[in-house]
């Protein structure tokens, strides 16, 4: 095939600085420079190039992780066979749950010792989306994820140019009757070492603590360039913008991720010349998959970082599509090796996406089994929840709706003290025809949302499925 990114003209995607090349005899470019560029070309060689080479790199790679895990932990010596099958050696293994991996962490920690020359890095998830879990990782995890990012940059021959910004949630005590500030982090580029050769715009970070006007200030301080974010914030932004004033403020492209796009979100700003991507990650892993640039739905897998399955043993049909769990085995996962583990979401799997890329393509990703509604016969069902649609029923600052029980769901509107009979039909009404009427509904008015249960203020969770 052909080079897999155009990463070396100086067009409009990656101006040069003027002082981008070293000045020591016989180099070209500083040690950093030199590292970080040859990584994200070797990224785009893995995940773009023959399929041949890459399926062997990753036969390695698994080798490599499975040994370490054999080697250094007895949770996994209890769990490999002495052989596997060379072909495909991961149908031998079981498939790891969440609760398999805190069990492994809480007897065992990191798998890295002391001495092994990485530092420790540790990561507990909220718990919003599934069971709380803690992983290990180290330096070269972070570093990864943050090439495996800017590769994709050099990938779709993005512009460089452009600012960053980055909305995502406030940390800390999220119950909305704890006074926050807005919290903004800003910094001069985004490119990292990157940027001693090639000229970027701006990086703001926004912790958004649930206060929309702050947000909305904030957002028309700047030119906005590439915008990454949740879907829940860009009903947010829809609710204040046109998508035409969007535009003019300098947003390039929503870089979506997290929680389920919402497709009248991406068709409003498709419409107005604003691009759209969406990214499929896990904290546990980093980047699983990206979306195709020319099939929207179609989720090329990031073969650099993640071999990935899809397991229809469990299924659950959404769109008439028979979606199976996916289960990723993390090819760098050494401090905590994550190997065929079920990250909680359902997906479609294709052996080539049809733009033609030939590697493993994702599509119908539906959101972590917590966005299900599980019904008492045990079936799973889509619940396909978004703020503009549920604000033509009714009026609220904020929304959270959540499964208790399997017979009943639960809707908070924020910013309210009563809600009248009228409404209430209403509601109950616009619920229902979402969840087939299987389900009791019950509408309670909220001041304040507490949202200690749901740090990502995701609009819907089960907590039974």
């Amino acid at each position: 095939m052909g080079y897999p990114f155009k990463m070396f003209t100086n067009s409009s995607q990656n101006h040069l600085n003027s002082t981008a090349f070293s000045k020591e005899p016989f180099t070209f470019l500083e040690s950093a420079v030199h590292n970080d560029l040859a990584s994200i070309l070797e990224i785009g060689l893995i995940e773009n190039g023959d399929r041949l080479a890459r399926e062997v790199w990753q036969q390695s790679q698994l080798q490599n992780v499975l040994h370490y895990a054999y080697s250094n932990s007895s949770f996994w010596r209890a769990r490999i066979p002495r052989t596997l099958p060379k072909v495909n050696p991961l149908k031998g293994l079981q498939k790891l749950t969440r609760n398999d991996v805190i069990l492994q962490v809480t007897t065992e920690g990191s798998l890295f010792k002391e001495g092994s020359g990485s530092n420790i890095q540790s990561y507990a998830s909220s718990g919003s989306t599934g069971t709380p879990v803690k992983v290990h990782g180290c330096l070269q995890n972070a570093r990864y994820n943050g090439l495996r990012s800017l590769a994709q940059y050099f990938i779709e021959n993005r512009e460089l140019v452009h600012n960053r910004t980055f909305i995502k949630p406030a940390d800390g005590d999220l119950s909305s009757n704890v006074q926050q500030t807005l919290k903004v982090e800003r910094f001069d580029g985004w490119l990292g070492d990157l940027g001693k050769l090639y000229v970027s715009g701006s990086y703001k970070i926004i912790h958004y603590n649930g206060d929309e006007k702050a947000l909305i200030e904030e957002i028309k301080r700047d030119k906005i360039g590439y915008l990454a974010c949740l879907s829940s914030h860009m009903d947010i932004l829809l609710k204040y913008f046109e998508p035409s004033k969007l535009m003019e403020q300098g947003m390039h492209m929503w870089l979506h991720h997290s929680d389920n796009i919402n497709p009248l979100q991406r068709e409003k700003l498709m419409g107005v010349g604003i691009d759209t991507r969406s990214g499929y990650s896990c904290s546990e892993a980093g980047p699983i998959a990206v979306e195709c640039t020319n099939n929207p739905g179609f989720y090329h897998v990031a073969h650099s970082n993640v071999i990935v399955e899809v397991d229809y043993e469990e299924s659950a049909l959404v769109d008439d599509e028979k979606l199976g769990r996916v289960l990723v085995t993390h090819l760098h996962s050494y401090a905590t090796p994550l190997i065929r583990y079920e990250v909680g979401d359902f997906a479609k799997i294709h052996p080539i996406c049809p733009c033609g890329h030939d590697g493993t393509t994702l599509s119908h990703i539906y959101g972590r089994k917590k966005y299900f509604l599980k019904t008492s016969e045990g079936q799973l069902m889509p619940f396909p929840l978004f703020s503009k649609p549920f604000l033509d029923v009714t009026s609220f600052t904020e929304f959270f709706v959540y499964q208790p029980n399997v017979s009943s769901i639960v809707v908070e509107l924020g910013g309210r003290d009563t809600i009248s009979e009228e409404e209430l039909i209403r509601i109950k009404n616009f619920i229902g025809n979402l969840s087939e009427h299987k389900f009791d509904v019950s509408v309670v008015a909220k001041p304040f949302i507490n949202w200690s249960k749901n740090p990502k203020r995701l609009p819907f969770i089960s907590f039974v499925s």
